[in-house]
């Protein structure tokens, strides 16, 4: 995590579900049991543009805490993961909405007289692979070119499954 300045936590051989939390790390979880953070190698806020002007957003509350995407258990100097409250993956360590690819993904295959979903499936070089699974009647849609042309970069589906129904 890239706001932590590298990581908190590590895997031990045999319990991988469990990941011990590293000298220098204080973890808590709020009401909805997000992972919050507080420690010395923690950021402090972001720096965005304005209006022709930057700006500095502070990210931890007025005690130090950071809190994240992630839902976790924490016990003692402990925690599991246990899944995202956004629908953000990563994809060659960027950011991706997955909500915004199927939006522009529909945009781009209701002129062509079809629905798509996108699925992210783990990948051990880029961490994630898009995949759109279409609905369509059609027999093999030209869905690649529209794709390759409308969709760029880390948004754009690396595969194609055509179903007959999502």
């Amino acid at each position: 995590m890239t706001e932590s300045s590298s990581q908190i936590a590590t895997g031990e051989v045999g319990e991988p579900s469990w990941l011990s939390v590293l000298p220098g790390w204080e973890l808590a979880t709020d009401s909805k049991n997000r992972l919050q953070i507080r420690g010395a190698p923690l950021f402090s806020g972001y720096d965005s543009r304005g209006k022709g002007s930057w700006q500095f957003d502070p990210a931890v509350d007025e005690d130090g805490w950071f809190t994240t995407g992630d839902f976790v258990e924490v016990k003692e100097d402990r925690l599991r993961h246990l899944g995202r409250s956004d629908d953000l993956i990563k994809v060659l360590g960027e950011l991706v909405s997955l909500s915004g690819v199927e939006s522009r993904l529909n945009s781009l295959l209701y002129p062509l007289g079809a629905v798509g979903a996108i699925v992210a499936v783990p990948d051990s070089r880029s961490g994630h692979e898009l995949v759109a699974v279409v609905e369509t009647e059609k027999e093999g849609g030209n869905f690649e070119s529209v794709f390759a042309t409308e969709m760029k970069g880390l948004e754009r589906p690396r595969r194609i499954i055509t179903v007959a129904e999502l």
